[in-house]
């Protein structure tokens, strides 16, 4: 099983304004408590919970954004493709599953400057169902996904063709006998055996 997630520019975009309003409130908090900004209409208790919640609301988005984006991840199994997007505390899951047998093509994308900069893009995994196929978004090195991906549906083919092959020979070999069976016990009846 090899599993991806998002590239951690990703996470960056959506933890940053929680950590940057929690880097501010803090800058605030020592600028307050060193007397450089004084704030004449509000006593010390009432900055300091005030300060507190909003510390606690940062910390709060900042969790839920970084659990977010470690819930979400892309699995290539031996015969499967999975695609996992699971909200924190188990809120809201989204599972969607396919055979490798289904899949007929996978193509990787790097859109722009950043992309090709922090190597990261989509890879598109195409397949012969009716649904729209799997989309891995913003994956770090999509070239190399997309050729795992490839290294899965390969030797997923070979083993189903070494299985089919393996199943033909049985059925033969199981057709042979029976024809033998069949054979030698109708030349004895009939008394032409040899």
């Amino acid at each position: 099983m090899i599993i991806w997630r998002k590239h951690w520019l990703s996470a960056l975009a959506r933890i940053g304004p929680p950590f940057l309003g929690m880097l501010i409130a803090l800058i605030l908090a020592v600028l307050v408590l060193a007397d450089m900004i004084r704030v004449p209409f509000l006593n010390a208790v009432a900055l300091m919970l005030g300060w507190l919640v909003l510390m606690v609301v940062l910390a709060g988005w900042f969790w839920w954004e970084y659990v977010d984006y470690r819930n979400d991840i892309y699995v290539v199994t031996d015969d499967r493709v999975i695609d996992i997007e699971m909200k924190p505390l188990g809120l809201n899951a989204k599972r969607r599953e396919g055979g490798l047998e289904k899949v007929q093509n996978v193509v990787f994308q790097q859109n722009g400057l950043w992309a090709k900069l922090f190597n990261y893009g989509n890879v598109v995994i195409s397949t012969a169902a009716s649904d729209e196929g799997f989309t891995f978004n913003m994956v770090p090195n999509p070239e190399m996904v997309q050729a795992t991906v490839f290294q899965k549906l390969n030797q997923f083919r070979s083993r189903d063709e070494r299985q089919r092959t393996a199943t033909r020979q049985r059925e033969l070999i199981e057709a042979l006998s029976v024809y033998h069976q069949l054979r030698g016990s109708g030349g004895q009846a009939d008394g032409f055996g040899r």
